[in-house]
């Protein structure tokens, strides 16, 4: 796609930027001007094919509670380069079905191809004011062979790092890292929760895929990214199949179970019960507007299993 400014009128097109990925980040537009999007293919011959065009804006810093299942990539921004140093705003980082699996409950994800000789990735995320106290980052991934969805291992050269910055991205810290030597589940897995304390009012994280080498070919995948003012902790007794959504609840907590789901019982951190109700099917939602901002616990049943899963609600 191209973007250009047409205040001057269509004989006076002036290119403002162009992409080959199917996401453009634009930066000195200027209001009331008039600007023009140009969308073409690579084809010879004349084709004709349907496409949609979705403008928005940058979404500003962020104060947590925050939640991003990646049914979109547009709050996050793209670079390539290497270790530390992000250049320009695209990259290899897509959209696509959690561990390649168009069934599975988490629905899209962030992927990246880890391999060859050349994969130098970031995936950037919007800045958080974290300077209001401590906080907890928590986010799924998973490790397929490429196009696949059986099970994979980095190669000895590959590896995922999650950085941070707060200074503008002028210098990065590793938070975590994933290589050969840390297994990542082919059917998902929650990595361990991070404590964010001391931080300031201009943080951002990064997302950083790396290869060097033509060896192992997988998927790695990127999903529910999620920084809350409240611990989640590490969630216990998780029924197969069944998938609790969103962590941070405004009205709304929706489920997905391949199981018949018998009850559903809310506790907060006192062990009241402060909701219950028994949807007896695989597929709902239940309403806990009424319920008061906090953490709480929420144990769900299943043909005769129980599994207990921490929400919290805005």
């Amino acid at each position: 796609m191209g973007v250009y400014d047409a205040s001057g009128g269509c004989d006076g097109l002036v290119i403002v930027d162009d992409s080959d990925p199917d996401t453009l980040d634009l930066i000195g537009l200027t209001v009331s001007n008039t600007y023009l999007v140009r969308v073409y293919g690579y084809y010879t011959s004349v084709q004709q094919n349907n496409f949609n065009i979705c403008v928005g804006s940058p979404i500003g810093t962020i104060t947590p509670n925050f939640s991003d299942d990646f049914s979109t990539l547009d709050n996050w921004t793209e670079a390539s380069g290497d270790y530390g140093t992000p250049s320009g705003t695209t990259g290899s980082f897509a959209q696509d079905d959690f561990i390649n699996d168009t069934s599975h409950e988490n629905g899209k994800s962030a992927k990246i191809n880890i391999w060859g000789t050349g994969t130098d990735e970031y995936l950037i995320s919007p800045v958080f004011d974290l300077s209001g106290g401590t906080y907890y980052l928590n986010y799924d991934m998973g490790l397929t062979t490429y196009a696949a969805t059986s099970s994979a291992t980095l190669g000895a050269d590959d590896y995922l790092a999650l950085l941070v910055t707060q200074d503008g991205g002028s210098s990065w810290q590793e938070l975590s890292r994933w290589d050969a030597s840390t297994a990542i589940s082919n059917e998902g897995q929650s990595a361990t929760e991070i404590t964010l304390s001391s931080y300031g009012a201009e943080v951002q994280f990064a997302f950083y895929a790396f290869s060097d080498t033509s060896n192992e070919d997988n998927d790695l995948f990127i999903d529910n990214f999620q920084i809350t003012s409240e611990t989640l902790g590490t969630a216990t007794n998780i029924l197969e199949g069944f998938a609790l959504y969103p962590t941070i609840v405004k009205e709304e907590l929706n489920f997905r179970s391949q199981n018949n789901v018998e009850a559903i019982t809310v506790f907060n951190l006192l062990g009241q019960k402060v909701f219950s109700g028994a949807p007896n099917t695989n597929n709902s939602s239940i309403n806990l507007s009424n319920l008061r901002p906090g953490v709480y616990v929420v144990k769900v049943s299943a043909e005769g299993k129980i599994g207990s899963y921490k929400i919290i609600k805005e």
